[in-house]
Order: C-alpha cells, then sequence, then structure tokens
C-alpha cells in the first residue's frame, strides 16, 4: 500500500518561520470539510497554539531535515505502509500520540505480514506490546488496544480518507 501525503513543509504553519535543520516538528493530518485531507506541520513548541480547523486523524513529530531536491526526491514523497508506521509510532522508546495508537495496531499487523514487524509480545514490567522493526532492530512498546468492531471501523474510516481522497502519485 503506498499513500501519497503533502511533503513535510519548509515553514512553521502557524508562525511562518523557515524550519532549521534539526527543529522538532509536529505534524498533523486533518480531516476538514468538504472531506479533504490537509496536512499542518509546526514547530513543536507551538502546537498548543494551533486550533486544528478539522478533526485530527494522526499526528507525530520528527526533526527536521531539509529536502533533497537530486534524483529520486520524489520518490521519497510517497509513504508507505512501513514509512507511515515509523513517523507516526516516533523514537522507539517515546511513547506514541493516544490517537495514533489503532492506526499503529493495525499498520503492525500489515507488517507483520511482511516480516517487517516482529511482535515479541507483551512486556512482562508494563503490559505493553512489544514489536520489533526488523531492518532496523529498533524496539517500540505501544499500549494494548481492544481490538473489537469500533478498532475495525477507527482504522477503516482513516485508511479510507488517506487511499481513497488523496490523489495517487
Amino acid at each position: 500500500m503506498e499513500i501519497s501525503l503533502p511533503p513535510l513543509a519548509e515553514t512553521c504553519g502557524l508562525t511562518g518561520a523557515a524550519f532549521a535543520e534539526g527543529d522538532r516538528v509536529a505534524s498533523l493530518l486533518l480531516l476538514v470539510e468538504g472531506g479533504e485531507v490537509c496536512r499542518r506541520d509546526v514547530l513543536a513548541e507551538e502546537e498548543p497554539k494551533l486550533v486544528a480547523e478539522g478533526r485530527v486523524l494522526c499526528r507525530w513529530t520528527q526533526h527536521f531535515k531539509p529536502r533533497d531536491s537530486g534524483p529520486g526526491a520524489a520518490q521519497l514523497l510517497k509513504m508507505t505502509t512501513e514509512a507511515l508506521f515509523l513517523e507516526l509510532a516516533g523514537e522507539p522508546g517515546t511513547d506514541p500520540a493516544e490517537e495514533n495508537l489503532p492506526l499503529l495496531h493495525f499498520l503492525a499487523l500489515m507488517l507483520e505480514r511482511k516480516r517487517i514487524i516482529r511482535n515479541l509480545g507483551p512486556d512482562a514490567g508494563d503490559g505493553r506490546i512489544v514489536l520489533r522493526h526488523v531492518p532496523s532492530k529498533a524496539d517500540y512498546r505501544l499500549p494494548p488496544v481492544e481490538m473489537d468492531e469500533g478498532f475495525f471501523l477507527e482504522v477503516q474510516e482513516k485508511l479510507g480518507v488517506l487511499t481513497e481522497r488523496l490523489p495517487a502519485a
């Protein structure tokens, strides 16, 4: 599965200030009026001031790196299932945003089938599910979620918004 998302902005969507290499940037995917999906990138410290103009589908933080404009740069704009999982999960050892947990667990299930993620089971200490990203050997610990009908309906809605309403690359 490939999802086309707008690339990381070069400037803060709130202040207009240019991002510098290494800045912590909060990215949000929003479902706005009319069913359109838009992305907002702001400095992480400015995020509390952001008034979302739609429903937040997911959010993550990352360190800003200027885009390479060389060959293959367009390919980097295609977000694969693996890349989406890694973006939403954040740095190993950090807690992902609560609203991203259902989507993260679902993406992990998809990646388990491809042997990109290995489920190591619950951590004996805190009960979190330990997921190993096989290529990098990084471990991600996610709080368990109830995989009931509501779980799958929520994930279906988010994936539907991301895959059906965005233009193909």
